[in-house]
């Protein structure tokens, strides 16, 4: 007895839709049909769909499946799934160590790989720069800079929370305070830590794009008496060079 389309999609456990779009790609041949013109469908056409719907289990697109017309084609494509499986394998691998580095760290879902350790350690606006930190920054520069956010004193964490709590209205004499007090703090970690005299001069997307959208985003994420702060340190630490190799 023949098969209605929505008898044969039920026997083959797929939709009503999967089958006529399996039909317009030409992956499976058209049905006879009966005076009335309904769809006739048999063993044949079971056997196809079951052909069809085991090779999306395995992966394979229906734009592949489609260029299967012969055994040699068919060995290539399993080649390349397997190629590509074992590449999602190691992915996926690898975003499991990531994940479990989060739970064992009690880190958000968004902290970059690279700052797993420390993230827990700094404020809100610290952590929602590392992403940024992580884009335009070369993979030395990160690890310096973890390093360095991970060796920070008891003191200098303060200096850091202080500077995160800033009051907006700050007058002036605060401002150059905190500068004076953060400048030798960043020198000693500069130093103890290889920080390079241009961290964005490896940017994986250039210099200048990774100087503009850094400074982009800071404006975005301190207000304006805590930009007023990294400019006079800026400044003071232009006056006053310093050595990425410590001092004999």
């Amino acid at each position: 007895m023949p098969w209605s389309t929505r008898q044969l999609a039920e026997l083959a456990g797929v939709t009503v839709k999967a089958v006529r779009h399996y039909h317009r790609l030409g992956l499976l041949d058209e049905p006879t049909r009966s005076l009335n013109g309904y769809k006739h469908y048999d063993g044949a056409d079971l056997v196809s769909l079951l052909q069809i719907r085991k090779m999306i289990e395995r992966g394979f697109s229906l734009s592949q499946i489609a260029d299967m017309d012969d055994d040699s084609r068919h060995q290539d494509s399993i080649r390349d799934m397997d190629s590509h499986l074992g590449a999602e394998i190691e992915r996926l691998t690898g975003l499991r160590e990531e994940l479990s580095a989060l739970l064992e760290h009690g880190s958000t879902p968004e902290t970059p790989a690279g700052f797993v350790t420390v993230s827990q350690g700094l404020s809100e606006n610290q952590r929602k720069l590392l992403v940024v930190y992580e884009r335009f920054f070369s993979a030395e520069v990160v690890n310096s800079l973890e390093r360095m956010l991970l060796d920070r004193t008891e003191e200098e964490r303060q200096i850091d929370d202080d500077f995160d709590q800033l009051p907006e209205n700050s007058d002036g004499a605060e401002i150059d305070h905190l500068a004076q007090r953060m400048v030798p703090m960043i020198q000693r970690l500069r130093r103890d830590h290889a920080w390079p005299d241009d961290p964005l001069e490896d940017s994986p997307h250039g210099a200048g794009t990774a100087g503009y959208a850094l400074a982009h985003t800071l404006v975005k994420v301190y207000h304006t008496a805590q930009i007023r702060v990294l400019q006079q340190v800026d400044a003071i630490l232009q006056d006053q060079p310093w050595s990425s190799s410590p001092a004999d």
